[in-house]
């Protein structure tokens, strides 16, 4: 059967945890102790195996009982689980550590972990019962061995193999012996020593064994050292103990405990000394803390302002301790009061006290709480002083009250104090009650007063401001200035007197503040005055005039709608939040509201209708409104309405006007704080709408302007152009038609030649036709007159002659080194599509007349894949490329990547412009991919229908 005592001044505490270990050990032992002391006794007397010790108790509290037990060689191998009230209590773990705690439980006790830990000490106490009974044994047998081997010295080596075999047994003993041991010559040598003691000095055995044991003794306890080894060595001790320092090889310096003895011949001729050494470094350290500790409590005592007592329960208060601050409180000495020896404490209570005194003591001690208590003695001197006692009773663990322990103060300075600065403070409050302005004052950073005015300027309550740090409600772009101003002010350090700032009521809404303040001595300590005027509408029209005056020169400053409107908000987050920003323009044709500039934290909305939206709404009745959450909710109720995005808490819209019209609105709103907005930024944001409608009208109309200057520029730049190409493109085959027509009239043509000339001709012809062909097409997309007709055919046939074609024109411009390839997705029986493949055709031989063109060398790659419910075709070459800047203008009318191509390659420049309008014409889209000097590839889809029964029956080669 196992035993567990628990230690705890707290009966209830025993019942509950003894509950726990009677469920989780059902053949348990328990013993319990409501005391240090009677814990100690117990464990003397019945040897438990684990103990249950709480930390606070008093008289002896948890560490001092475990210090002890740690201390006692008996019962410094009981596991100690030490309980703490806290776990993350780091400095209650580290001192229960450092007195010798095994483990920690925490209140309220866990059944499991307290179970588990149980068991854990409960392996670890075996462990170490079977260590100290090894020990034991190892000691006997040391013991033992060294006696036969005096015995067989002093029989001269009766034999030599009995001789070997005991200094084998005596080597193995010496050797695994559990704390160091170190056999040593009569001059201090060492002759032998044990890994244990190697481990503790930190030298090899080779290095012990050249030095003395006085090279790695302390210099401190040399002499003491030496003297018992001389007495020793001369006989005259058979033995000695000794607690000396050792300096290891690291430096560090080692507290051991050594037990030395000398060993002699059978004539009593000291022959060696052998010393066993233990490492108590641990146990002298924590000695020595103790005595620091119980040191620094003196010191503390004697500091006090005033005294220290333990007395008895009785009508006298009889003292059984004083410390000496008694005498400069009462005027009579610990002596004189200790034991009522001259005169009781009751006596020198003043007679007002003495009964109301006595009976909040009993009442204090019958709910085990701390005493606290203001009043009068009298002094030695006759006069009367004021004291402050505080203080609480002892019990035993058997709840009996034991004694009072306390400490006393002399308070008779602070009261007469109290009751001078109370009647001052009665004459400030009345006056700053009625004061038309703030009044309040701070101290060590948190408000102590605040009037009744300075209530009503933020909003707090003075309960709730004394729990607040003085700059706690200030705005947060003015809260570092004012915190650092203020308590310069408050220590009477040279700071501004008066100045101006914002702060944020407990509505949520900002306020300017116009403060005066000062230093003053408030109850006996510095502290900080200010008085507050509340100035919000003076700063409000002058802040309304700046933004109105800036907004109207950021026409100028901007550079376009979207820079004008950052600058919008930007001017009116001065005056309101502006996180959540939006301005929205109304397009009467297309019934839409559009975005240009939004800011929201929750959603990102370009465009949507006007009807049923709360914008909507507002441009409708043509005036400003305020909605709270519940107000868009009743509209969105009565169908009025259809929220858009995120319900916010409150929404604030004002319309635009220009010249009478609507022409949209500015939103802001917030979704945290339902008193971001009122009435009164309702007002300011209508009175400022007119400025807002005024700047973006005539930043819109110089926007206008500036774009239509730089296109009618464009227009007349690609006009040039293109006519100066046109000219060239239609010049050329133009003067190859007349000319070889001419040359046609000679007579002596062979007919070889005519038939070339003719063939020129025809060549320039067609050329010719092409321009124009390009002319009519651009014009009829751009008319929408470009008939597109559809029909079913073999997509896979129309490409392969184009390949054919392409592989004969290559050769025909002397690019033979230039591969054409062919991708195809589907079979040809399975490659029927429906589009016009007249201009699919043209397409293609616009995309692969550019890629021969612009390719010297290498591959053209040409082909279509299936992409869901599309036919996506490319056409990649491995030409010069385009450059990133030019990718887009390529598609242009008369454009090329750069006009002088169009001297070297030749072409309208149209190509492009007219492939891009046909594939869009058929339903799908054109693009490019190219790295200048890489090659480019050109995409573009046309839809794809899965042919039907009557469609695959079309015959179409």
């Amino acid at each position: 059967m196992i035993k567990i005592l628990t230690i705890d001044d707290i009966y209830d505490n025993l019942v509950v945890s003894n509950a726990l270990l009677e469920e989780a050990f059902p053949d348990v032992q328990l013993l319990i102790a409501q005391s240090g002391k009677k814990g100690i006794e117990l464990c003397i007397a019945e040897k438990p195996d684990v103990v249950l010790l709480d930390i606070v108790m008093p008289i002896m509290d948890g560490y001092e009982v475990c210090r002890r037990l740690k201390a006692d060689e008996i019962l410094k191998h009981i596991p100690v689980i030490m309980v703490t009230a806290s776990r993350t209590d780091k400095a209650s773990r580290i001192k229960a550590l450092e007195v010798g705690a095994d483990a920690f439980l925490t209140k309220p006790l866990d059944e499991s972990e307290l179970k588990a830990q149980i068991r854990a000490m409960l392996r670890i106490r075996e462990s170490e019962e079977r260590q100290l009974n090894e020990k034991a044994q190892l000691e006997k047998l040391v013991h033992e061995r060294t006696k036969a081997l005096e015995k067989e010295l002093a029989e001269h080596k009766r034999t030599e193999a009995a001789l070997r075999e005991s200094e084998k047994l005596l080597r193995i003993s010496f050797d695994q012996a559990p704390s160091g041991a170190a056999i040593a010559s009569l001059d201090c040598r060492f002759i032998r020593v044990n890994e244990v003691l190697c481990k503790i000095t930190g030298y090899s055995p080779e290095e012990l064994t050249q030095l003395r044991y006085t090279d790695i003794t302390h210099p401190d306890d040399m002499e003491i050292n030496l003297d018992l080894a001389n007495q020793l060595a001369n006989g005259l001790i058979d033995q000695y103990s000794l607690e000396k320092r050792y300096i290891r090889k690291d430096g560090q310096i080692i507290w051991v405990f050594l037990s030395s003895r000398v060993v002699k011949d059978d004539d009593g001729n000291s022959l060696y000394v052998l010393g066993t050494i233990q490492d108590i470094t641990d146990r002298k350290n924590a000695e020595l803390a103790l005595k620091k500790s119980e040191q620094t409590l003196e010191t503390l005592i004697s500091n006090l302002p005033g005294f220290v007592y333990r007395c008895r329960n009785d009508h006298d208060w009889t003292m059984e301790f004083l410390s000496d601050g008694c005498i400069a409180v009462t005027g009579y000495t610990s002596e004189e009061l200790l034991s009522n020896k001259i005169k009781s404490f009751n006596d020198i209570i003043h007679p007002d006290y003495r009964e109301s005194l006595w009976e909040s003591w009993q009442k204090t001690l019958n709910s085990k709480l701390p005493f606290e208590e203001s009043y009068q003695i009298i002094h030695k001197d006759g006069t009367p002083r004021w004291v402050w006692e505080k203080g609480q009773g002892i019990f035993s663990e058997d709840r009996e009250l034991l004694y009072l322990e306390g400490f006393i103060q002399d308070i008779t300075t602070t009261k007469q104090a109290e009751e001078a600065l109370k009647e001052s403070e009665d004459k400030f409050r009345t006056l700053a009650e009625s004061a038309p302005f703030a009044i309040m004052i701070y101290q060590n950073d948190y408000w102590v007063y605040a009037n009744q005015a300075a209530e009503k300027i933020c909003g707090y309550t003075s309960q709730e401001l004394y729990n607040m740090l003085f700059w706690e409600f200030i705005d947060e772009s003015f809260k570092a200035t004012i915190e650092q101003k203020g308590k310069a002010r408050e220590i009477s350090k040279e700071a501004d007197n008066s100045y101006e700032f914002k702060i944020k009521t407990k509505e949520g809404t900002q306020k300017w503040v116009f403060l005066t303040g000062s230093s003053i001595i408030y109850k006996g300590r510095p502290a900080g005055i200010i008085s507050v005027v509340d100035i919000t509408e003076r700063k409000r029209a002058e802040e309304i005039q700046k933004v109105m005056f800036a907004i109207s020169n950021a026409v100028i400053l901007t550079k376009d709608i979207k820079g004008l409107i950052f600058y919008i908000r930007e001017q009116l987050s001065m005056l309101i939040d502006t996180t959540n920003f939006a301005v929205v323009f109304y397009n009467e044709d297309s019934g839409m509201l559009s975005a240009p500039y939004f800011e929201d934290e929750k959603d990102r909305i370009d465009s949507w209708p006007l009807e049923k939206s709360i914008t909507g709404y507002v441009i409708k009745q043509n005036r400003p409104m305020l909605l709270s959450k519940q107000q868009i909710n009743d509209l969105e109720s009565r169908g009025e309405i259809i929220a858009i995005g995120t319900i916010c808490e409150v929404w604030l819209g004002v319309p635009l006007h220009i010249e009478g019209k609507v022409i949209g609105a500015f939103v802001v709103q917030s979704y945290d704080n339902p008193l971001a907005y009122n009435e009164n930024d309702l007002e300011m944001l209508d009175f400022i709408s007119h400025q807002i409608s005024i700047s973006i009208q005539r930043k819109q109309d110089i926007q206008n302007l500036r774009i239509a200057l730089s296109k009618a520029e464009e227009s007349d730049r690609l006009k040039t152009a293109f006519l100066s190409n046109m000219s060239h493109e239609i010049r050329t085959p133009m003067n190859g038609i007349i000319g070889f027509s001419e040359l046609l009239d000679d007579d002596y043509l062979s007919g070889e030649e005519r038939k070339q000339y003719t063939q020129i001709i025809n060549t320039n012809g067609k050329h010719l036709l092409s321009i124009i062909n390009d002319i009519v097409d651009i014009a009829k997309i751009d008319s929408n007159q470009l008939a597109i007709n559809k029909d079913w055919f073999y997509l896979n046939h129309l490409l392969d002659e184009l390949l054919i074609s392409y592989d004969n024109e290559k050769i025909i411009r002397d690019k033979k080194n230039i591969s054409f390839i062919l991708e195809k997705e589907f079979e040809d029986s399975q490659s029927l599509i429906l589009t016009d493949d007249v201009r699919l055709r043209q397409i293609l031989l616009n995309l692969l007349g550019n890629a021969l063109k612009f390719t010297k060398e290498g591959f053209i790659k040409f082909g279509y894949s299936l992409q869901n419910d599309k036919l996506c075709f490319f056409v990649q070459d491995t030409g010069k490329g385009v450059a990133k800047e030019k990718q887009t203008i390529i598609f242009e009318r008369f454009r090329q990547e750069e006009e002088t191509y169009t001297r070297q390659f030749g072409g309208t420049g149209l190509g492009l412009t007219i492939s891009k309008g046909l594939v869009e014409l058929l339903g799908g889209k054109m693009w490019l991919v190219s790295d200048e000097g890489k090659g480019a590839s050109f995409f573009f889809t046309i839809p794809y229908n899965i042919p039907d029964a009557d469609s695959l029956n079309f015959d179409n080669y």
